[in-house]
Parts: C-alpha cells; structure tokens; sequence
C-alpha cells in the first residue's frame, strides 16, 4: 500500500512530475489541432497519428483542476479565511489580467485593430486562457467545495452518490440527453469543481487507505481503454461525417474522465528517483504556469517555421514542435521569473 501524510503535498514527486506532463499534455493538444482538422485532407495514417495524440493528451486539464484540488482542499480542516481565498484568488486573477493585456498587445500589433481592455470581460484575449478563467471560477466555490468534500470523505455513500450525479449530469449528456434528463439537467451542475472535488477525496484517500496493486492493475486497464475509447470513437465520428468531430476529445466526457482519474491514481504510485532527478522534475514543475500562458505564441512560431522546412510524418512533426516549445517555453519561464514578484505577476 501506499500512503501519504498531511502537510507532505508540496513536496511530493509525483504531483511535480503529473504537472509537467499536465504541461506537455496541453502543448500536444494545440501541436496536433491543425492536423486533426485536415481530415478531410490528410491522408488515414498521419491523420489516425494526430487523433492517436490528441486523445491521450486529453488528461492534461482535468490533471490540472484534480492537482489544484488535491493541494489545495485538506479534508477536516477549517476552510480558509476569506482573507486567505481572496489571496488565492488574487494569485489566479492578477496573472490572467497581465497576460491578457499582454496578449491584447500582441494581438493588435498583427491585426493593426484597436484594443479593448474591456473584452477580457467578455471573451479570453487568447484560446488557451479558458482554463484560467474556469480555475478562477472553481477558486471562488472553495469554501463551498471544502464542505462537500468533508461530507464524501466522512460518508462513503454520499461520496457514491457525488461520483454517481457528476458523471450523470456532467458526463453523460456527450452521448445521450433529452427527455426527462434534459429537462431535470438541462443547466448542469458546476462541471470543473467536481474534478477539484476529486482529487481532494483523493488526497484523503491516500492518507487514510493508500492504492493496492489490485487497484493500480484496474487504473492501467481503465487508463488504456479509456484512451482507446477516445482514439477510436472519435476517427468513428469523424469517418462517418467527412469531418473532424472531437465529441470524445471533451474533457467532460466520460472517456477522458475515467482516463484523467486513472492517471492520477497510476502516477501518484510511481516510485521516487534520484535526487537530481527530483530536483529537475521540481524545477520544471514550479514554472509550468508561465509555460502554459506563454506556449501558444511560441507554438504558432515554431510550427509555422518547421512546417516550411520539414516533410517529416505528421506524428513526428507533432512531436517535434510539442518538444521544441515546451523548452523554448521554459526558457522564457526561467527569463520571466528572474523579474521582482514575477509569482504573484505572472504566475
């Protein structure tokens, strides 16, 4: 069995180890965008090796909302001060207001369109910046999310019954709804939190229990077929509509939830390596954030640059630019948090 203790969360390996392939996840699902979208037009095999890409990525968000809840909720422990969730707060939103307007900028000088300040407000100044406004949202429930999760870990059949109406009411409706259901949960219930809630139980559950072999051989199972399940019923939808149809990609959807979890419970079982390694995994790890926000210009640049100078497959290109970006990426992060208060700034 293996356990962990209260207080140890920040230091242990594998949750540094889940964030940068979180990082990596998240890279690999925008380098293979533009090939899953040239259905129509790329031959089977490297359109088959995109969607193959793309589908195992999709664990790369629900880690990050599974990893935030995992480090931030403590079961049994007082919820924080409202002074302590604006901190927290703040540390999400002011991060996203620089970046935002920074992206704003950037967005202008190519497009010579004026800038709304304002828009933020509307829409993300840029695509990938969705996550930060859902994770800012999920923030503001802590309080709230602190108190289901002492009800699921004191009470195993209420904790059934959450996994139960999330997957019904969150899930489920990628592939069936209408009826009764839609009308009972046509608005849904709050979808990212529930993976928040989750990896705090988790948390509780390898202090309390630890994870059996007979547990991690189930996750390994329910991860590959999950991920099958990603991979083939998308080039399914896809085969029959001519067209690139991402149903399976959502980060909802029943596949990549199951897949998502199943991960969490295999990698927080991974043994700890050497010190160095464990130094360099952590040093990657406490710059991922700035990655994220800062991977999608260097992605756009470096794609377009290997893909006029490069006839590589298309797997390997995918490949080559995720690799590419993620440490051109770290190398700003590493520029950027050489700047005063560059953590509370820019994350």
């Amino acid at each position: 069995m293996s356990k962990i203790t209260n207080g140890m969360e920040s230091n242990i390996y594998w949750i540094d180890l889940c964030r940068v392939i979180a990082t990596l996840g998240v890279i690999a699902i925008h380098a293979s965008a533009d090939s899953f979208y040239q259905f129509s037009t790329l031959d089977t095999g490297n359109w088959l090796s995109a969607n193959a890409i793309d589908s195992i990525s999709r664990i790369s968000v629900p880690l990050f909302f599974l990893l935030s809840g995992f480090l931030i909720i403590t079961p049994h422990r007082s919820a924080p001060s409202l002074k302590g969730l604006l901190r927290r707060i703040q540390r999400i939103a002011l991060p996203l207001i620089i970046w935002s307007t920074l992206f704003l900028f950037y967005t202008s000088y190519y497009t010579r369109e004026s800038i709304d300040f304002f828009s933020i407000l509307q829409s993300p100044a840029m695509y990938h910046l969705w996550f930060v406004y859902a994770l800012l949202g999920v923030y503001l429930l802590i309080p709230i999310l602190q108190k289901i999760t002492d009800l699921l870990v004191e009470r195993v059949d209420y904790a059934i019954y959450f996994l139960v109406l999330f997957f019904i009411v969150n899930c489920l409706p990628f592939y069936w709804q209408g009826g009764l259901y839609g009308l009972v949960f046509d608005k849904g219930l709050p979808s990212y939190a529930g993976y928040f809630v989750f990896g705090a139980y988790f948390k509780s559950y390898l202090a309390t229990k630890g994870v059996s072999q007979f547990q991690v051989f189930i996750a390994l199972v329910a991860f590959i077929t999950s991920s099958l399940i990603t991979f083939l019923y998308t080039w399914m939808l896809s085969d029959r509509y001519d067209m690139a149809i991402q149903t399976a990609y959502e980060y909802l959807s029943p596949n990549v939830f199951i897949a998502s979890i199943s991960f969490m419970v295999l990698i927080s079982q991974i043994k700890t390596p050497s010190f160095s390694t464990q130094k360099a995994v952590s040093f990657v790890s406490e710059k991922t954030f700035v990655i994220y926000f800062v991977h999608v210009v260097v992605l756009d640049k470096i794609s377009n640059a290997l893909a006029s100078n490069t006839e590589l497959p298309t797997g390997l290109f995918i490949i080559l630019v995720l690799i590419v970006t993620f440490f051109i990426s770290l190398i700003l992060a590493i520029g950027v948090r050489m700047l005063p208060k560059s953590r509370l700034v820019f994350g």
